[in-house]
């Protein structure tokens, strides 16, 4: 993402539940969002493509097979330390609130408004480019 194409950014989905992946690509692709989008099922796969490719946002499920969500932003953040982070859940503790907190990461419990979703990535990106500005 730059100042001068703010819209060219590179935003990430993971959730490793088909219904709700596919929910999500149906919806980011109906809006007709200026971004450029990918989803994943496998977080590994997930990171394997941030390796590569730009992140400027990404919206993860935190319970996963093989990787958490926490897992996943942390080395996502380890290369994209301006990444936006969201993290989903339908079944979270009080644990999981208070490191999303302590990491930077914005927190939604499941079912949530893809709306809301995109309303908060939105605010995100605007925010890293008012800190790119800065």
């Amino acid at each position: 993402m730059s100042l001068n194409d703010p819209s060219g950014a590179h935003v990430v989905f993971v959730d490793d539940d088909l219904y709700v992946l596919d929910s999500m690509r149906r919806v980011f692709m109906h809006m007709n969002t200026p971004w450029h989008l990918e989803f994943f099922a496998n977080p590994r796969e997930a990171l394997e493509y941030v390796k590569h490719q730009p992140c400027d946002a990404i919206v993860s499920d935190i319970s996963m097979p093989e990787m958490t969500g926490f897992g996943l932003l942390a080395e996502v953040r380890a290369r994209h330390p301006a990444a936006f982070c969201v993290l989903l859940s339908g079944d979270f503790c009080e644990a999981d609130l208070r490191e999303c907190e302590q990491w930077g990461y914005v927190f939604l419990e499941k079912p949530c408004s893809l709306n809301d979703v995109r309303a908060l990535i939105e605010a995100g990106l605007e925010k890293a480019r008012q800190k790119e500005g800065a």
